[in-house]
């Protein structure tokens, strides 16, 4: 095997390996890549990657094991990229891995440019306090998405200020721990979405520092889509005053304050469709005039009106479908036109009476503006039902 010493990457991926060992890794000094993905590995020896010491990313995903030693990535000080993302059969978070005392051997840099982290697809439960306090302050992004994860302890992610990137999607965490993101400094994704969070409240995001600097080139996606989440207190992303992006698409509440968006000045996507919205505060936009692409589909809205945009200017995506709406102020096409890309009225109930006209004039002129323009008909009256708009 000497010929292979400098061998840059090695696949041993998708086979039926049941054991690596360290004298057989010892041939590959140079690696910087190591795939040992989907085999059929139960152990791993705690000093198995030590000859690697050049390694920068592992690939360790799809096997099936009980725990990793605690000493398994010592001394790898170029380590960027590990994934672990469906390895463990126990119901236990490998808190002695990236969290508690390093064993004695490790080098202090050990873990000093790791970037992205992956855990997902394993059965955590529970994800204690200083999980990753071996780590902290160091990875870029962080997946814990589908984990059976069902409870944050206040203190998981203590420490982990340079975290950018934090997934939490498909698990069963039904509650967030006050201010359990206030370490992470760094933030500019959060995803909990598919999972059973029934309410929310201003401690879970307030106080966040990095959001209050002014820097304009920071931005925060927030995304909270196929929860419970039944209502949306006054204020409750106030501490984020960077968010760009936000999503609560597919959860249960049926009203949003005139408040909720009170400081959201920076805001450019909001998505609120699928939910059981009857009624919107008029103006409820009106301090978010970076909107661009707004989403209200799959209510229950028979109103909207030229005051529930004012001061959008800037939108160019609108979806209005699938509500119940069986007119439309005109102006709210008419005033944007030169700006606006697209825009879906389809599912509704309209009434193509003559209030209607000037709707059904400027969707003719604007064809290619008009999504689904097919599903967009009259229901009233009953000589025009099932006519077609455009």
């Amino acid at each position: 095997l000497r010929r292979f010493r400098s061998l840059r990457s090695l696949a041993l991926r998708g086979g039926v390996i049941k054991g690596v060992s360290k004298k057989f890794l010892a041939n590959f000094p140079s690696l910087f890549i190591l795939d040992l993905s989907n085999n059929e590995l139960r152990k791993i020896p705690g000093d198995l990657l030590q000859p690697l010491y050049r390694l920068m990313i592992f690939q360790l995903n799809g096997n099936q094991l009980d725990d990793l030693p605690n000493n398994l990535f010592c001394n790898l000080v170029m380590l960027y990229s590990v994934n672990l993302n469906s390895v463990f059969r126990a119901r236990r978070f490998p808190a002695d891995l990236f969290g508690g005392d390093a064993p004695e051997a490790c080098h202090s840099a050990t873990y000093n440019f790791l970037q992205i982290l992956r855990l997902s697809m394993n059965d955590f439960d529970v994800v204690p306090d200083s999980a990753f306090a071996r780590i902290s302050r160091i990875p870029n992004e962080l997946q814990l998405a589908g984990s059976g994860i069902n409870q944050l302890k206040p203190d998981a992610f203590k420490g982990l200020s340079k975290v950018k990137m934090l997934c939490l999607d498909d698990n069963n965490i039904s509650e967030l721990p006050p201010q359990i993101f206030h370490p992470m400094l760094s933030l500019e994704q959060v995803t909990i979405a598919n999972n059973s969070l029934v309410s929310l409240s201003v401690s879970h995001f307030a106080p966040l520092p990095n959001f209050y600097a002014f820097d304009a080139s920071v931005r925060f996606s927030l995304l909270l889509g196929y929860n419970n989440i039944s209502s949306l207190p006054d204020g409750v992303f106030s501490g984020i005053h960077r968010l760009t992006e936000l999503s609560l698409r597919h959860n249960s509440f049926s009203s949003v304050s005139r408040g909720l968006f009170g400081h959201g000045w920076q805001l450019e996507r909001l998505d609120l469709s699928n939910n059981r919205i009857t009624k919107l505060p008029l103006n409820i936009f009106q301090k978010l005039p970076m909107l661009s692409w707004l989403n209200l589909s799959g209510n229950s809205l028979d109103v909207l009106t030229r005051n529930h945009l004012q001061n959008v200017s800037m939108l160019r995506t609108l979806d209005v479908s699938l509500n119940r709406l069986t007119n439309l102020n005109s102006s709210i096409l008419e005033m944007r036109s030169s700006i606006l890309d697209e825009v879906d009225l389809s599912g509704n109930p309209w009434n193509c009476s003559c209030a209607l006209e000037p709707v059904f004039r400027w969707m003719n002129h604007h064809p290619d503006k008009v999504k689904h323009s097919e599903e967009t008909v009259c229901f009233h009256p009953g000589r025009y039902a099932g006519q077609i708009l455009v």
